[in-house]
């Protein structure tokens, strides 16, 4: 077979398209699992999962965290208001008796290049999680439901 050959070509073409669809599903996973992760330990009330969050840019079951977090006046009222945020989701998520374990079928559901929205279904409301995270700094963006 000759270097230059037609059938050589599209062997190649072809590995290089199932190295990329394969690359591409390794990514799928783990942002369904990163955002899945923030979820669980925000959930829990974790402090480090400050560390996951775009504060600047949170949106959260329709509340615009990111304004609020702009518009306070120092970097101790952030860290205060980072905190707070975080015990106060995990309190609001206990009250409201779900458990991490009840939401299933975790998946992408829309990608664009800023950004991956993972998905989760929560049959006990019959509602649907939506995680926005963005692809650059692998932080949440958006907490809602559908």
């Amino acid at each position: 077979m000759r270097i230059d050959s037609p059938e050589l070509k599209y062997i190649a073409v072809t590995l290089l398209v199932v190295v990329a669809l394969i690359g591409a599903l390794r990514l799928t996973r783990s942002d369904v699992a990163r955002c899945r992760e923030v979820f669980q330990d925000l959930a829990r009330g974790k402090r480090s999962v400050q560390q996951r969050i775009d504060w600047g840019q949170l949106h959260a079951i329709g509340v615009n965290v990111g304004a609020t977090y702009a518009g306070l006046p120092d970097e101790g009222a952030r860290v205060t208001y980072r905190r707070l945020f975080v015990e106060h989701f995990s309190k609001g998520f206990l009250q409201t008796g779900a458990r991490l374990d009840e939401f299933v079928r975790w998946r992408v559901h829309e990608r664009t290049p800023e950004q991956v929205v993972v998905a989760a279904d929560y049959p006990a409301k019959q509602k649907t999680l939506l995680l926005t995270m963005a692809v650059s700094g692998k932080k949440l963006e958006g907490i809602q439901w559908q």
